[in-house]
This record gives C-alpha cells, structure tokens and sequence, in this order.
C-alpha cells in the first residue's frame, strides 16, 4: 500500500526538489537524496558539500549502504589526515578522545524496509570485522565503500593503545512516517544495533536511528545562532572594540553546542578555524593537560574574535 502523504512530506520534498536543482544538478535524483539526507543526518558537524559529496558510496555493490564517514576528535578523517601519516606515532595523540563511525543509508521511497535493515547488518558484521581482510571483500563491494571503511579501521587500530571512545551511528532515513514504521522494521532495527555492539568492546556507544519526513524536515529548518553570550572576569571597552578576560572553560562553551560538538558556522568569519589534530594542536593539548606545565595564558596572546556587534552587561 502506498504511503500517505503528509504536510511533512510534501514540504520536505518541495526543499529537496529545489536544493537538488541548487546544489548538485547534474547527479540524478536518487544520488542527491543520498547527499541530502546525509548532510542533514551530520548537520551538527557543519560540513561543506564537498565534504559530503566525498562520503558518498552508494555506486552499485555498496552493500545497502550509500555513504560513510570517520571522525576522530570532532574531526572528519581522510586519506591526507595527519592521524594516518607514517611519522605520527599513536603516543602523538590525545587518550581517551572520541572516534566516530557514521554510515548512512538514504532512499527516496516513502517507507522503511526490512530488508534494508538486513542488507546493513550483513554489510556491516563483514566489514567491520577486523579479523576479516577488506581486500578479500572486493568482489562484494566497491571501492569507494572499502576505502571509507578503511579509514575508520586503520584509525581504530593505530589508536587502540591510546584507548579511544568508539562511537557508532547507523541511520536510516527516507520521507516516510517514522511513527507508522512496521512492528518487523523496529525488531530488525533492534537487531541490528545488537550485531553491532558484539563487534565492539564494552562501552562502545551504538545507535541505529530511523529518519523520517518531519525528522529532515526539522534538521532542515535547524538554523545556527549567531547571538551567543560568553562569560568573562575583567573587561575593557573602546567604542566597538572589547577586550576581556574570559576562562578557558567559559570561551569553550562560546564555541561548541549543547552536544559538544564545535560550531564551526562560527568561525566562517573569523581568522582561523581549528585546523584538527595537527602537530601545534597536540603540543597545544598536552600544555593544557600537564598540570606541570607552564601557565597556557603566559605562552598565548589571546584570541581575536569578527563579530557585526558585541555589546556588554553583567560580566
């Protein structure tokens, strides 16, 4: 029986329609919905079209899955990541630091299905499987699939002494009804993330989520704010321009949101963004860390912060 069609769908559709004709006109519809519902699954990450474009794998022979992507301290992995360079020792980064697996499976069809789920479980317990070759699974799968997965793995395996926080998300998401989902499609979700957590050592956090119409629809409509209060200590004013004396705790809440992730959207207008785990940002780190290290504030000049306003009141 055909799904019925919602406000939620018809609306989240319409958007769909116009951001594909906008950003990415010469892929087919299909392939623009992958790269659509993929940057609204990873919206809190603020990633560019190119970036998402690069996770892409649904090109036949990708297992049910149709994109992938690594994140290893809030930072997207690739090939050229300093984290896999052949002069960086895992004692070169940071314990206990989280690294994040995101696979995403998006089609157009307005309804989730079982077999879906069960084409992501059989995938996904042959590739992350690190007693199995990835090269003996090349006639299953493609290429581009293999080599996103790698990625997560080979971070996996030159982190695992330095005892990384692995964290799992599966999501599944198409412009149907999330709350008319089929009692077998939520028993095969369940599952699902059960196959998932054996692969994986204890405390390992996995989620299998299912996106919907009014789910996109409200990623979508998400919109980053720009109004952001930050505590400070000391100030001084000079017409538009404030200088303040802020702790890191209180500049580290400027910067991230609510789920700790950082708001890159921030620093679009600002003089430099955070350019990941390179070698000054793991010196920058271990300072931090070593409580027998010199005072941080005696060895910076301070943060400069683009804004149109700023204005101040009650510290």
């Amino acid at each position: 029986m055909p799904a019925h069609q919602t406000n939620a769908r018809t609306l989240l559709m319409r958007i769909f329609d116009s951001w594909h004709q906008e950003n990415v006109p010469q892929s087919s519809a299909d392939t623009a919905f992958e790269i659509f519902a993929s940057e609204l699954a990873l919206r809190p990450y603020g990633l560019g079209l190119e970036n998402i474009q690069d996770g892409i794998v649904g090109s036949g022979q990708d297992g049910g899955i149709d994109s992938v992507f690594t994140f290893w301290d809030d930072n997207l992995l690739d090939e050229d990541s300093d984290l896999f360079s052949e002069h960086r020792k895992p004692s070169d980064f940071s314990q206990e630091r989280l690294l994040e697996l995101w696979v995403i499976q998006a089609k157009r069809s307005a309804s989730f299905e079982e077999a879906a789920l069960d084409k992501l479980e059989n995938t996904l317990r042959r590739i992350l499987d690190l007693s199995q070759d990835l090269d003996g699974l090349r006639g299953l799968y493609n290429e581009s699939l293999l080599s996103r997965v790698n990625l997560f793995r080979r971070a996996w395996e030159k982190l695992l002494v330095r005892r990384p926080k692995i964290s799992v998300n599966v999501v599944y998401a198409t412009p149907g009804d999330v709350q008319g989902v089929a009692p077998q499609v939520l028993v095969k979700q369940r599952m699902l993330r059960k196959a998932l957590l054996d692969l994986f050592p204890p405390g390992a956090a996995v989620a299998c989520d299912l996106l919907g119409d009014r789910e996109l629809l409200a990623r979508f409509n998400e919109k980053p704010s720009y109004s952001l209060p930050m505590k400070f200590q000391e100030n001084a004013t000079s017409g538009n321009s404030h200088v303040a004396l802020v702790r890191l705790s209180d500049y580290f809440d400027l910067i991230t949101d609510e789920h700790g992730k950082l708001r890159r959207y921030l620093f679009d207008w600002n003089v430099r963004d955070y350019q990941g785990p390179v070698t000054v940002n793991q010196e920058i780190r271990r300072t931090l860390e070593n409580p027998e290290s010199p005072e941080f504030w005696w060895l910076n000049n301070g943060v400069t912060i683009i804004c149109s306003d700023a204005t101040t009141g009650g510290g």
